[in-house]
């Protein structure tokens, strides 16, 4: 069952929509429609569901909005569900985000980072 968090258009800075929920392959379904111009960041951290969700959002995302998506990318969670790191990053550079890594484990502990997308401007380096 999904937990939404009402909020009226247009979603404001000091108050985002909120959206958890046990299936990511129905985003586009939680988010009304008409809040699509307004979402301008997707954070996600589904434990390796990634690309789930973001296919599930693919009505956002490739609608234009959502101008940014930051992830945390596990690769072995990735893996465990059938997806692999590259299949990630291939979805979100073939929809124009570029990629930045904005933290990083130490190299004896290399499982996962944080990852910053951004499309209409390069991300910086």
């Amino acid at each position: 069952m999904a937990a939404v968090e009402q909020v009226k258009a247009p979603i404001r800075e000091d108050h985002p929509l909120t959206l958890t929920a046990d299936d990511p392959d129905r985003g586009d379904e939680l988010v009304p429609r008409e809040l699509w111009p307004s979402v301008k960041l997707v954070k996600m951290d589904v434990e390796g569901a990634e690309l789930r969700a973001l296919r599930g959002l693919s009505g956002l995302i490739e609608g234009g909005a959502a101008e940014n998506v930051l992830i945390e990318v596990t690769p072995g969670f990735l893996t465990e569900m059938g997806d692999s790191e590259a299949q990630l990053l291939d979805f979100l550079r073939e929809r124009g985000y570029t990629m930045r890594k904005i933290t990083e484990a130490p190299p004896d502990q290399v499982w996962q980072y944080d990852a910053w997308f951004s499309r209409g401007r390069r991300a910086a380096a």
